[in-house]
């Protein structure tokens, strides 16, 4: 894939993308052509579930609402500080309470 439009799927601009190819932090391999395109190797996707182990005391969180918002609450942290660099802080943050919002949609039909 065309460096240009791996930006345009990311959400970033072709030139944010250039500057971190140049300098080597672009998260995904990618290199320049003899021509002078830059091809992106996007890992196939993986579509299925992500499951989470949690185990906790029933002393203290007994309410299984409680226990599914601090999961999600503490999925968000993960997520974000992943992709913070990718997309910023605050866009992360946004990205990654959508993703758990339509797991919960998903979830309860």
């Amino acid at each position: 894939m065309k460096l240009s439009e791996w930006a345009r799927s990311q959400g970033i601009t072709y030139q944010t993308a250039f500057f971190w190819f140049k300098r080597g932090q672009l998260p995904v391999p990618a290199y320049q052509t003899a021509t002078g395109t830059i091809l992106v190797n996007v890992p196939p996707s993986s579509e299925g579930k992500t499951t989470a182990y949690v185990r906790v005391s029933s002393g203290l969180n007994g309410c299984r609402s409680n226990l599914m918002n601090d999961l999600g609450d503490d999925m968000i942290a993960v997520l974000t500080s992943f992709s913070a660099r990718l997309y910023g802080k605050r866009s992360a943050k946004n990205r990654a309470k959508r993703v758990l919002d339509c797991s919960r949609e998903s979830e309860s039909q």
